[in-house]
């Protein structure tokens, strides 16, 4: 009986294993994507260069833009409130927090944050209102900024309760959602 089931989960496990495919879905771009985000069958992206990528139907083609004005922008992390609304978070001094309403026809920036020791980490949201940003210690403090309408306005917290920094610290970015009750 054991080598039946083993024998059926080895084949389960062999047919599983099958089935996973690599999609190239950029090529001949020097992008690097770091953020991903799906809501039903839509798929965002975002990266380097202030690349947003978006796919309605689950990856099979993608619709591709560099955000006007944001360029030089790298774009770490990108947070799907729904299949047409999205926020990306961009990283350093300046750093950016923008949202799509559109389906990324526009893009209004709803944070801005020019301390040179700014660099963002981390975006989570809890629900579709409710989400925070991660960033450095500036000034042996963990940057937390929370917003409570769905990241039409962003203000600085200590509602993680996070203790100081000691110097030379930084922040683990997959931390973020665990920190916020999102695991």
């Amino acid at each position: 009986m054991k080598k039946i089931f083993l024998l059926l989960l080895v084949l389960l496990s062999l047919l599983q294993a099958q089935s996973q495919q690599v999609q190239i879905i950029a090529q001949g771009t020097k992008t690097s994507f770091r953020g991903l985000s799906i809501k039903g069958n839509s798929i965002w992206v975002s990266g380097s260069g202030g690349t947003v990528g978006r796919s309605t139907d689950r990856g099979q083609s993608w619709q591709w833009q560099i955000i006007k004005g944001y360029e030089k922008t790298e774009f770490r992390d990108i947070e799907a409130l729904d299949e047409k609304t999205a926020v990306i978070m961009g990283i350093a001094s300046p750093a950016y927090i923008l949202k799509t309403s559109d389906s990324g026809q526009s893009w209004t920036k709803v944070y801005e944050n020019k301390d040179t020791a700014m660099f963002l980490d981390a975006m989570a949201f809890k629900n579709a209102k409710e989400g925070i940003v991660i960033g450095d210690p500036i000034n042996n403090k963990i940057f937390v900024a929370q917003t409570e309408d769905g990241g039409n306005s962003w203000q600085s917290t200590n509602a993680l309760q996070l203790p100081p920094a000691k110097p030379g610290e930084a922040f683990l970015p997959p931390a973020a959602p665990i920190l916020y009750g999102r695991h």
